[in-house]
């Protein structure tokens, strides 16, 4: 699912054909493995990473540095890298049970729940899972899983 045959080839047009079909929490937990295999090849892109000085005599023109993971891959997917960020942000925070349970509502599709639910403490992913574990059949939006709507 996904998985271009070299994990380091952002520019792969296999990436964008495997991704299709995927729900918004599939394509987030795609994009922060993506991340981190783009980090570890270019550590100066990372966030706080090494900067390494080019040595005196190099002409900046010849050795651009590589953008961001999140410029890199909006530019590739035709989104803004604050929608990767935001995607990435998906996967980091939101807990591997709750993706799980997640995965099998609309909400799984919403990005705009979905982020949401990634700005939320702890405590209430755990409320957010017991309400998804009680309901036999989840409403499609996060405001009437919580009753907010």
């Amino acid at each position: 699912m996904c998985e271009p045959d070299n994990p380091s080839d952002l520019q792969s047009t296999d990436i964008l054909a495997a991704c299709v079909g995927m729900t918004v929490i599939q394509h987030a937990n795609y994009l922060f493995r993506r991340k981190q295999a783009y980090e570890a090849l270019h550590p100066q892109t990372r966030h706080g990473g090494p900067h390494h000085p080019l040595p005196a005599n190099t002409k900046l023109d010849s050795h651009p540095p590589p953008p961001s993971f999140a410029t890199a891959a909006g530019t590739l997917f035709g989104c803004t890298p604050r929608v990767i960020q935001r995607l990435i942000r998906i996967a980091r925070e939101i807990p591997q049970d709750l993706q799980a349970a997640l995965s099998s509502t609309p909400i799984a599709n919403r990005h705009l729940d979905l982020y949401r639910i990634s700005l939320m403490e702890p405590s209430e992913h755990r409320e957010l899972l017991a309400l998804l574990d009680a309901s036999a059949d989840p409403p499609p939006t996060l405001d009437m899983l919580t009753g907010r709507k």
